[in-house]
């Protein structure tokens, strides 16, 4: 089984990313995600934030997404550095839980704008993968501003190392799952 969660890096230039961690390796890859030992704090709707405990103490960069989640909870009551790792709070026995939709959703809300997209991954020799990214979407909806949003935004975030020497073909797909109203639902293939 894995975890749902979602890494969101300190470089606001960097996208959001849906990770799927093992359950049974849930420690070892949050403290990997946060780049180090692991504190939590739980947020609205029964969202977990996982930070480097020490993050201020060795001096790693203020995260301004991770920060605007905790200012909803908590307002300005402590400033948060490092990477971060959300999830989905946890069940009966203490267990961590993965993010659920309507969880990702109130997220999409209070981290707003951003466009979350779901990237298909498909390779000759029966290769998938998918992931998932929020990225700024394109300040108009012309048809010129969304091809030059797909090509430079979205594209760099398909493929996942498969075939880079060109040798298998590949068929990367992208599609809205939330955002503005006119990009909800829309998809966009590179294929060769």
């Amino acid at each position: 089984m894995t975890i749902r969660a979602l890494h969101i890096p300190v470089d606001t230039e960097q996208p959001l990313r849906i990770v799927e961690i093992p359950e049974s390796k849930s420690l070892a890859q949050l403290q990997a995600l946060v780049e180090g030992y692991v504190e939590c704090i739980d947020l609205q709707l029964d969202i977990t934030s996982w930070l480097n405990e020490e993050g201020k103490i060795t001096g790693l960069q203020y995260n301004p997404r991770a920060q605007r989640l905790y200012l909803k909870t908590y307002g300005p009551t402590d400033i948060l550095v490092g990477p971060a790792v959300l999830t989905g709070g946890t069940d009966d026995r203490g267990y961590t839980l993965g993010l659920s939709d309507a969880q990702l959703d109130h997220v999409d809300q209070l981290l707003g704008p951003y466009a979350r997209i779901r990237i298909e991954n498909t390779y000759c020799g029966s290769h998938e993968s998918t992931t998932e990214v929020w990225v700024i979407p394109p300040a108009d909806n012309s048809t010129k501003d969304l091809e030059e949003w797909w090509q430079d935004e979205v594209f760099k975030h398909t493929g996942d190392g498969h075939g880079t020497d060109g040798s298998l073909g590949s068929l990367l797909t992208a599609t809205v799952l939330s955002g503005p109203a006119h990009l909800l639902g829309q998809s966009f293939e590179w294929s060769d």
